[in-house]
């Protein structure tokens, strides 16, 4: 197996299950470039911070991340959001703005609050509210950008669905195929017309506490950090190790090649509680492209879950990059940390030096799922079906968040070991 990341450790995991299941010895060989496991994952603890380098958390709804929990006996060690701060904001025109309540990644599903916020204007809110009356589309893969223009309106797609989505995508709306990220939302136009109505309907069906931004209460992360599971298990294909396939299959070579990738950073921040202004009652904020600045989100970390700070302490977290965002990447870490302090004084007020600072990069780590990417993908399961022993797994394929991983990386072995 080619890879340490979480995709490769779990496919690992899976093959040492199935082979003791069937009473066969399996030899296995797990490469990985790095002089540690665990990919993007990566957790410092430190004077009592618990510093995440990468993903934060993973989304329980989805089963293969709780299922290997459990197999692991870790379900014990999970810890939730804090329920009591699920509040997002949205900065515009130089101030935090509530993103409204009920607000659901995309379009609004209670009446009061999407009119009160001040985040949208007048003519915007009008525009979302055709939503309710537009035909459906034509069908076909569609960019993210074009389907949130053509239900919702510009104001929507630039105040919220592009600064939502490059938290999760690092990605240019415009160029992100909606059918591979977030099908749920044409599945809900084919079947309401209406976006605004589908959702209404769904939250209607299963009504959760709060609905503000992303749905918070859904991730859950480790008491001691997200390198829990890394330590757990003992990757992922990297994009580099596609190389390796040239000899195996040089088409299926070229089919990889055509997945593109964006780099990111994040620049953690501890300080004293009294040295921020701010009320710190959410879990972050997020920046729409069009502000100009370099961040493109910044998540509380130590009210997002417990034990991440120490007492009279709070965790901040800046997300730079992505594919709209690469060029302030080629500035060094300390720049980087100038603009992030810079750009923290603006949205919450905080002048004090801090008491910890740590940059990681992440360079050519997030796959973009261009217009196109599930029919590319198909291509290539029709091209692995001819190399018999040969399976990929990881972020670049059929989804970029750990539970997708680990399913990627299971339903690898179990192809490998003839169990699928």
């Amino acid at each position: 197996m080619v890879g340490g990341g979480i995709a490769g450790l779990a496919a690992a995991h899976r093959a040492t299950e199935l082979a003791r299941e069937r009473g066969v010895a399996v030899e296995l060989t797990l490469l990985e470039a790095r002089d540690r496991l665990g990919g993007t994952i990566e957790t410092e603890r430190v004077d009592g911070f618990v510093v995440e380098a990468g993903p934060d958390s993973f989304l329980s709804e989805k089963p293969a991340g709780l299922a290997l929990c459990r197999r692991l006996g870790l379900e014990e060690r999970l810890v939730r959001t804090d329920d009591r701060f699920r509040q997002v904001w949205v900065w515009h025109r130089g101030r935090l703005h509530p993103l409204p309540d009920g607000f659901q990644l995309l379009a609004p599903t209670r009446l009061a609050p999407f009119l009160a916020s001040s985040l949208f204007s007048w003519p915007g809110k009008a525009r979302m509210a055709l939503d309710l009356v537009l035909p459906r589309g034509g069908g076909g893969d569609e960019s993210l950008g074009a389907f949130v223009r053509r239900r919702l309106g510009r104001e929507a797609l630039e105040r919220v669905a592009q600064p939502l989505v490059a938290g999760i995508y690092t990605a240019d709306p415009d160029e992100l195929s909606l059918a591979a990220t977030m099908p749920r939302f044409l599945e809900v136009e084919r079947a309401h017309r209406s976006i605004i109505l589908g959702l209404w309907h769904a939250s209607r069906r299963a009504p959760q506490p709060g609905t503000s931004g992303a749905r918070w209460s859904l991730f859950v992360t480790f008491a001691r950090g997200m390198s829990e599971l890394v330590e757990a298990l003992a990757g992922r294909l990297p994009a580099g190790a596609a190389r390796l396939l040239r000899y195996v299959d040089p088409s299926l070579c070229t089919l990889l090649g055509e997945i593109t990738y964006a780099s990111s950073a994040t620049v953690s921040l501890g300080y004293g509680r009294a040295d921020v202004r701010h009320a710190l009652d959410g879990f972050g904020f997020v920046v729409p492209r069009g502000e100009g600045k370099a961040l493109l989100a910044c998540t509380f970390s130590s009210v997002k879950y417990p034990g991440r700070a120490p007492e009279g302490a709070v965790l901040l977290r800046g997300f730079l990059g992505g594919a709209l965002g690469g060029a302030v990447l080629d500035e060094d870490d300390g720049a980087l940390v100038a603009r992030v302090r810079a750009e923290l004084a603006q949205a919450l007020g905080i002048t004090a030096e801090p008491r910890l600072v740590r940059v990681r990069r992440h360079p050519a780590s997030m796959p973009q799922y261009a217009i196109g990417h599930p029919a590319r993908i198909d291509t290539i399961d029709r091209r692995l079906a001819s190399v018999p022993g040969l399976a990929l797994a990881g972020s670049a394929y059929r989804g970029v968040g750990i539970a997708d991983c680990v399913a990627s990386g299971e339903s690898a072995a179990e192809r490998v070991l003839g169990a699928s």
